[in-house]
């Protein structure tokens, strides 16, 4: 049922509205500043249309990509191919086929049943912060498999439904610390391999078409996990210590039986499950094999399986398993359905991504002139910055930015930008600082714009803005010093590996 009421619009859209074409308007008529280029001056007003219409919401962020393309190729800034040539990206296919891993994942129950068998545990039962812990633990676990916004969804279910059974109201202090670390868990959880979150494809994406490396999926798991373990850590203390919530209702008899029943139902796991998490360990295996050959076979074969099994192929190869692998007793049925796999893909983002490393190619490319014109301008700056010093400042900037926009918006203008200063400058390793900044968009704990996990949580009405903000400031300069004297030692060292 369709309704006829009129949608409103806010003033921050209506200024969007204008500013944006304003904006992009101005560079054919002002004169481009040396060094750059009559077309890279327009091309830079073309993302600084997108970028004010993705800040304001005017449309949805795929609509307003692909509307800007379009103005790109009509306006002559733009060629076709350069428009449109990222449509067939390969990043796109990794990122379908990976949704539809998610999506059986969850339609078969994987998910929920991995989740009780932690919760069930006998060292859990009756202790809140443990409980709290393997409630979050899990969710970052799975999370590294599937999408943030399924795992939010799900964990926020049953997260309300004990809240609801131990008549804990939304603004009692469990409430928003169980709320908020949800939306902490699912952001925290995605960095930990390439399939985690849409920005962690992307940034591989961006790093291989400015670089020319390929960042293989045993690499960033690598350095994802490790810092994703130190960052849950980091979250788990400051609920303990910091937040300090009211616990005593997880001490509660009847929270242990809840998941106990709940876990009782489920009974064995049945043919459709199985054959899920068989297919998930398949997927998991074809992804690490060219990087394991590389260490146990000759050069030559391991190149030749690098090249065959791409992270795309094993990410589409495994879902279309699943979709022709019947469930024994369910006649007709399926692991995955088409119908399943499509309903689970969020296909804006998937447009977004193709239009996004359109146009950040299409800006950044050497003969616009603005790579040049961004060394003169920002090397007094950043250029007598030491190499930590500048990684710290990059990627404190980009988890700032990307609490206010959406974090997809924030990779697309700080990546290209990223890589280009550190080729330009001579400082530190692009490829490694390129891992950070792809990882540095997830990290928004403190306001509702950033991630759509965090919009999800503030939508339930168990935290307030102001309780994520006020204890997400703590998680801020941790989590950058992690990124900075952590991760990004540990990205060159595992990069030197495969060189």
């Amino acid at each position: 049922m369709t309704s006829d009421a009129p949608v409103e619009t806010t003033r921050l859209q209506q200024i969007g509205l204008f500013l944006g074409p304003a904006l992009f308007g101005l560079t054919f008529l002002i004169a481009a500043p040396e060094p750059i280029t009559t077309v890279g001056f327009e091309r830079v007003g073309l993302l600084a249309f997108a970028v004010c219409w993705w800040i304001a919401g005017t449309l949805p962020i795929a609509v307003t990509t692909l509307a800007v393309l379009a103005c790109g190729v009509a306006t002559g800034i733009l060629s076709l191919t350069e428009a449109f040539a990222n449509s067939g990206n390969w990043v796109l296919y990794f990122t379908i086929g990976a949704f539809g891993i998610g999506a059986a994942l969850e339609t078969t129950g994987v998910n929920r049943r991995v989740a009780l068998a932690f919760l069930d545990q006998p060292w859990v039962r009756g202790r809140p912060y443990a409980f709290l812990s393997m409630f979050l633990l899990s969710g970052a676990m799975l999370h590294s498999v599937m999408a943030n916004t399924v795992v939010a969804v799900v964990w926020l279910s049953l997260a309300m439904t004990i809240l609801k059974m131990l008549k804990v109201e939304p603004g009692h202090s469990l409430a928003e610390a169980t709320s908020m670390g949800i939306a902490w868990m699912a952001n925290i959880g995605g960095i930990s391999t390439p399939v985690g979150t849409a920005t962690n494809t992307v940034a591989i994406g961006m790093i291989a078409t400015t670089m020319g490396v390929s960042v293989s999926f045993a690499q960033w798991t690598i350095v994802g996990s490790v810092l994703s373990v130190l960052m849950m850590a980091s979250m788990l203390l400051v609920l303990r210590f910091v937040v300090k919530p009211d616990v005593e209702p997880f001490q509660r008899e009847e929270t242990v039986e809840f998941v106990r029943s709940e876990r009782a139902k489920l009974g064995p796991m049945p043919p459709a499950e199985k054959r899920a998490v068989a297919w998930l360990l398949v997927a998991i295996g074809l992804w690490l094999v060219p990087d394991l050959s590389r260490f146990l076979i000759s050069p030559e074969i391991a190149k030749l399986l690098s090249e065959r099994l791409a992270l795309a192929v094993p990410a589409l190869l495994v879902p279309i398993g699943m979709c022709l692998t019947p469930v024994p007793g369910s006649p007709g049925r399926r692991v995955l359905t088409w119908k399943e796999w499509a309903g689970g893909v969020e296909w804006g983002m998937v447009l977004f991504i193709g239009g996004v490393m359109a146009l950040g190619a299409a800006v950044g490319a050497e003969s616009t002139g603005l790579p040049a014109y961004m060394k003169l301008a920002l090397e007094p700056h950043l250029g007598g910055l030491s190499e930590y010093a500048f990684v710290f400042v990059l990627s404190l900037t980009v988890i700032l930015v990307t609490s206010v926009i959406s974090n997809l918006v924030t990779l697309a203008i700080f990546l290209p930008l990223g890589l280009t200063l550190s080729q330009s400058l001579g400082i530190g390793d692009p490829v490694a600082l390129g891992m950070m900044l792809g990882i540095a968009p997830s990290l928004d704990f403190i306001l509702p714009s950033g991630t759509t996990t965090n919009a999800i949580i503030i939508g339930s009405g168990y935290l307030r803005v102001g309780t994520m903000l006020r204890y997400g400031l703590f998680l801020i300069p941790i989590h950058t010093c992690l990124l900075t004297f952590v991760g990004y030692p540990l990205a060159k060292f595992v990069l030197a590996l495969w060189r």
